[in-house]
């Protein structure tokens, strides 16, 4: 894979019966460092914010997401293991709890792609389940 790779992360988030779709497109940096694939790029959460430096480190059955900027936090997710984050946003700090039930990793000489389900929960409460797949592939790479 070379250094200059484009990011594509999409995402269905469920709640209440409804469903909600995103999708980012965006370039970055990637590099292999330890056995673990890291992503580099930045990240408009809303049109009033300024991006969000976003650090994405990949392994088999795990995806840690470090944001730095206006909102902050520290994401892991494993199959199957409970993780609590603080999610810092400029109205405050909000304690989030999230599972993830699938992590499943894809990876070819210029593509890696990263499908994970998850739920997350604010205050013992269940607020929507997220299935997700995060592709990185090399520049000037067709699809796979």
């Amino acid at each position: 894979m070379t250094k200059d790779v484009l990011i594509t992360m999409k995402g269905v988030q469920r709640m209440d019966g409804q469903e909600d779709e995103t999708e980012i497109l965006t370039r970055g940096n990637y590099y292999w460092k330890n056995g673990k694939h890291y992503l580099l790029f930045e990240s408009q959460m809303s049109e009033s914010m300024a991006p969000v430096k976003m650090k994405v480190k990949i392994a088999p059955g795990c995806l840690d997401i470090l944001m730095s900027g206006e909102v902050s936090t520290h994401l892991v997710f494993q199959e199957n293991q409970p993780h609590r984050a603080n999610y810092v946003t400029p109205m405050g700090t909000i304690v989030i709890d999230m599972e993830a039930s699938k992590v499943l990793l894809e990876e070819s000489e210029d593509r890696i792609c990263l499908e994970f389900d998850y739920t997350l929960d604010l205050n013992g409460s269940r607020m929507f389940t997220s299935s997700n797949i995060l592709e990185a592939k090399s520049v000037g790479v067709r699809n796979v």
